[in-house]
C-alpha cells in the first residue's frame, strides 16, 4: 500500500548548480504507487531533507511504515526526527540500494530530456526536475494499466498535460500587471510553463507555474526571475497548428 516502503537518495549537482543556487536533488519514491518526486536543495542537509520528506508524505507521516536509504547522515537525522522506521543499504554495494539509484537515474535522464526539449538553459534544472516528475506520475503507465497518480489518488489526473517550457497565455494575478493591459484585448499575456502547483502529499492544487515571457526577455539576471502560480482556468495553451511551441 501507499507508504509501506519509501526510498530516498540524492543526486549531487555541486558542479552544475541551478539558477537559484541549488546544489543537489533529493529523490523520493513510493515503491507501491511508483510515485516519484524530486526536491532541489540548496545543500545536502538534514533540515532540507526532512522538509522534502514532509512535503512528500503530507498528512501521512504517521502512516509511513518504512524508509530505505544509503544511510547518509542527513537521512539518519531527518528520518529519526520524523520517527519513521529506517533501513540502510550496505556500504559499497550499490545493488542493495538499486531501487533508489534507478529512481535517481530516471530523474536525471528525464530532466535532461525535458530541458533539451524546452530550449531553456540547463541551469533551469531545479524547475525542470519537479515538472518532469509530476508529468511522469500522471502519464507513465504501470504494468497494471494505471498511472502512479491513479495509484496514489485512485483517480485519473484531470488537468492539462503541458510540456515544460511551452508557451502559454494567462491572466495575471498581480493587480499592477492587470492594470497595464489594454481594456479591449483578451486580458491574457504570454508566459512560459514551468510546472504544476502541488499540495503537500503530492496532489495537484489546480494551478500552473508560469514565468512572464516579457520579464524573461527583459531580465538582466535570470536568477532574479520568479514563477507565479496561476489557476488553470485563467490559462490557455499558446499553440501553432495544434502543436506547442517553445
Amino acid at each position: 500500500a501507499w507508504l509501506d516502503a519509501v526510498t530516498g537518495d540524492h543526486k549531487i549537482m555541486e558542479r552544475n548548480p541551478s539558477k537559484k543556487g541549488h546544489t543537489c536533488i533529493c529523490v523520493l519514491k513510493d515503491r507501491y504507487c511508483q510515485w516519484l518526486q524530486a526536491y532541489p536543495q540548496m545543500a545536502k542537509s538534514a533540515k532540507e531533507t526532512k522538509a522534502a520528506f514532509q512535503h512528500f508524505l503530507g498528512n501521512d507521516v504517521k502512516r509511513c511504515k518504512h524508509i530505505f536509504t544509503d544511510n547518509s547522515e542527513e537521512y539518519r537525522i531527518a528520518i529519526a526526527e520524523l520517527g519513521i522506521c529506517h533501513d540502510c543499504s550496505v556500504p559499497h554495494r550499490s545493488s542493495t540500494n538499486a531501487i533508489a539509484e534507478r529512481a535517481v537515474q530516471k530523474v536525471k535522464q528525464g530532466t535532461a530530456c525535458t530541458l533539451w526539449q524546452s530550449g531553456l538553459q540547463e541551469s533551469w534544472w531545479h524547475l525542470a526536475t519537479t515538472c518532469y516528475c509530476f508529468l511522469a506520475n500522471v502519464t507513465d503507465t504501470l504494468k497494471n494499466g494505471r498511472t502512479p497518480y491513479h495509484m496514489r489518488f485512485n483517480k485519473d489526473f484531470e488537468g492539462p498535460i503541458y510540456p515544460f517550457g511551452a508557451m502559454i497565455r494567462y491572466k495575471p494575478a498581480d493587480t499592477d500587471e492587470i492594470a497595464k493591459q489594454h481594456q479591449l484585448n483578451n486580458q491574457l499575456i504570454p508566459g512560459i510553463f514551468v510546472g504544476y502547483g502541488q499540495h503537500a502529499g503530492g496532489g495537484w492544487d489546480e494551478t500552473l507555474l508560469i514565468i512572464d515571457a516579457a520579464k524573461m526577455d527583459e531580465a538582466a539576471q535570470l536568477n532574479h526571475l520568479h514563477h507565479t502560480a496561476i489557476l488553470v482556468g485563467q490559462t490557455e495553451p499558446d499553440t501553432v497548428g495544434g502543436s506547442f511551441w517553445f
